[in-house]
């Protein structure tokens, strides 16, 4: 497949508005308990981050919709390795969501961190096991510890 730059900034914007509202009123309130009466619950980031990933996806719209009549746009290709990366890459992260029902987040986390960066090319597995062992345990300590926000 191909895109023109316009076309492209068009189409994300889109998708992620579309995907971030989902998130907004969706996913978040059937997933992340609320806490009346806190001032930083357990929603609070993902609704903050979901909040500006809806502007800037505007943002990249109206980009794109301002580019559309240049004549001189970059244009972008899609491989069917990417698009399969894309999809396996969906698949991981919805077992994630499936495994933390069944493991704790630090292990679910390792694995899962560990197939992602398998899948996009790492294959020193020194470097893989190194980043996909501290990277949970530094987010788990950060929010258990300084935050005070209790992880799955």
């Amino acid at each position: 497949m191909s895109f023109n730059e316009s076309q492209l900034e068009r189409y994300s914007g889109v998708f992620l508005a579309l995907f971030s509202i989902v998130i907004y009123f969706v996913i978040i309130p059937w997933q992340i308990r609320n806490i009346a009466g806190e001032t930083i619950t357990p929603r609070s980031f993902p609704s903050t981050i979901t909040a500006v990933m809806f502007v800037l996806s505007v943002c990249l719209f109206i980009s794109g919709w301002r580019k559309k009549d240049l004549t001189d746009q970059k244009n972008f290709q899609i491989s069917r390795e990417e698009i399969l990366l894309a999809g396996a890459t969906l698949l991981a992260v919805g077992g994630y969501n499936l495994l933390l029902y069944v493991i704790p987040y630090i292990p679910a986390t390792i694995i899962v961190l560990a197939i992602l960066i398998w899948l996009y090319g790492q294959r020193k597995l020194w470097k893989l096991g190194a980043v996909s062992v501290m990277l949970p345990v530094v987010i788990f300590v950060a929010f258990t510890y300084f935050l005070k926000l209790q992880l799955p």
